[in-house]
């Protein structure tokens, strides 16, 4: 899919009312002051305990200003911005790392460069490409014919924004945590059984009951899958590489999953080569289980049979993911 850079001002003041209305659904704004080049003064923090994310947005005088933090604003204690989501009002301005982006049927999606700033040595874009989790960028066309990377966060109108923002918010919330901690993520300490919240970004369409199309979905999936593996009370975690694992009692990797949010020959192809190789780095090699938004074919079922590979099937229902089959895998009866 190919994107273009959105300049019109008309369409930019639309999607950000709509962003805004959704970030302040059936919420109740809290005044703290905030320090910022951008605040100052008291503003209007807008609390998500659903999501874990606050939001601050108003106008400047060359943006929609639209600043995001992690900590309860009604609760003592200091409170900072983890990152902006801004827009420049029309045209194009390339100091600011959000965008809004079109495709070619006239859709705005939120879009983000990766340059975070932080006041800290070692946080910025080369960092955030270093240890980002949860997609690939895709090419932005600019008016002047050059393309520029950007991760696509979730589409205008789309009822999930809200939570896809949150879910890049607490992303950058991670790298700039482990940057400042000094932790090097290819340490022993990245092998401990331990899960993070995976960004969930822009992904292709897929057929599911119709055809559905699938904005920042993989995140989400993971997320439901993690909630079911802690109902479960097992030891899971995931990392840069692996979507998602688990771990017997002796430490080792037991059950090893890849999650895929179409079924077409490319997707089905990344979980086979992500499974087996993964797989095969380790002495005791795991139950391999693909988590696929459907059941895929007769022929496609066959050839993974033949490698050992598992697979789960999931429907999305609203903003809920029902998993098909994973009780049986989790019980060793598949």
């Amino acid at each position: 899919m190919s994107y273009i850079l959105c300049t019109n001002g008309t369409k930019i003041a639309m999607a950000q009312r709509r962003m805004k209305a959704a970030l302040k659904n059936g919420v109740r704004p809290i005044a703290r002051r905030l320090g910022t080049k951008g605040g100052g003064g008291k503003e209007k923090h807008y609390w998500r305990p659903d999501l874990g994310i606050w939001v601050v947005m108003r106008e400047l005088p060359n943006r929609y200003w639209n600043a995001f933090g992690i900590e309860d604003p009604g609760q003592p204690g200091s409170i900072d911005v983890v990152c902006e989501v801004n827009f420049p009002y029309n045209g194009v301005n390339r100091k600011i790392a959000a965008v809004l982006i079109e495709d070619a049927k006239g859709s705005l999606y939120v879009a983000h460069s990766g340059r975070i700033g932080g006041g800290r040595e070692g946080i910025g874009k080369q960092s955030f490409w270093e240890h980002f989790r949860g997609g690939k960028p895709v090419p932005v066309t600019y008016p002047d014919g050059k393309d520029s990377d950007f991760i696509v966060l979730g589409r205008i109108g789309d009822k999930q924004l809200p939570r896809q923002l949150a879910l890049f918010v607490h992303e950058v919330a991670r790298i700039k945590a482990l940057i400042a901690s000094g932790d090097n993520p290819t340490s022993a300490r990245a092998e401990a059984t331990k899960y993070t919240p995976e960004f969930a970004g822009m992904r292709k369409s897929y057929p599911l009951g119709g055809v559905v199309e699938s904005e920042s979905y993989h995140g989400l999936v993971v997320d439901a899958l993690a909630k079911q593996l802690d109902a479960a009370k097992v030891a899971y975690g995931n990392d840069g590489a692996r979507d998602m694992f688990i771990r017997d009692q002796h430490g080792w990797v037991k059950l090893l999953f890849e999650v895929k949010t179409d079924l077409s020959t490319t997707s089905i192809y990344g979980a086979v080569g992500q499974l087996m190789f993964h797989g095969a780095q380790v002495d005791r090699p795991p139950r391999r289980v693909a988590i696929l938004p459907g059941v895929p074919d007769r022929r496609t079922r066959l050839v993974l049979s033949r490698l050992s590979i598992h697979t789960v099937s999931y429907q999305l229902d609203g903003d809920r993911v029902r998993f098909s089959g994973l009780t049986d895998i989790l019980r060793g009866k598949r």
